[in-house]
């Protein structure tokens, strides 16, 4: 799989643009847990349906629906959560709730993505892709397990998912080694010199 560093600046720069531009845009409706879930469960399938049509994950911030959750994204950790372990989410539904994840904190991502590996493993349904995408979503999304690679709990976490499957098992030595860090960070640095990594 290639990790892709290229115009980083451009999307945090976008991601700035859209904040100030779609801040106002809140549901000022308060909404109970079932109707929230049936909302945010209604958005996702319009966010899939434009994202089925876009070359790069990037495009997501161009559209309104995406934008609206992702901005305030903390106040439906619960409905997300849901929604990606509903066995009925197609699997692009799920890619879409990991972005949705990308603002919140690295700490409530972590735990997020702990509590959801222990479900699927429980249910004996790990899906290899997901959890890929979940660890690390790409530049410019949630880079939690690779800026807190030394971090005991991620360290943990990384340790129990290896023995899951050889392409989880290669991307969580690359983190813990920290190889994949000082290559996310070099992109910062100097984008021109970041062509990708295999792992």
């Amino acid at each position: 799989m290639q990790i892709s560093y290229k115009r980083v600046w451009l999307t945090q720069c976008i991601v700035g643009i859209l904040f100030i531009l779609f801040m106002t845009l809140k549901i000022t409706k308060c909404l109970s847990n079932s109707d929230q879930k049936k909302y945010i469960t209604d958005q996702i399938k319009i966010i899939e349906n434009f994202y089925k049509t876009v070359k790069s994950e990037y495009e997501l911030y161009l559209n309104r629906n995406f934008v609206e959750i992702y901005l305030d994204s903390e106040n439906y950790l619960d409905s997300i959560f849901h929604i990606m372990t509903n066995k009925k989410t197609s699997t692009d539904q799920k890619i879409i709730c990991i972005y949705l994840l990308s603002k919140i904190d690295k700490d409530q991502y972590i735990q997020i993505f702990k509590k959801y590996f222990d479900l699927m493993r429980s249910k004996n349904k790990i899906e290899v892709d997901i959890l890929t995408k979940f660890i690390y979503p790409g530049v410019g999304w949630n880079d939690a397990f690779i800026v807190r690679y030394k971090d005991q709990n991620v360290r943990g976490i990384l340790l129990n998912i290896r023995a899951c499957d050889p392409m989880l098992s290669k991307l969580a030595d690359m983190i813990l080694s920290g190889k994949l860090y000082e290559e996310y960070i070099k992109s910062y640095i100097d984008p021109k010199s970041a062509n990708g990594s295999q792992y």
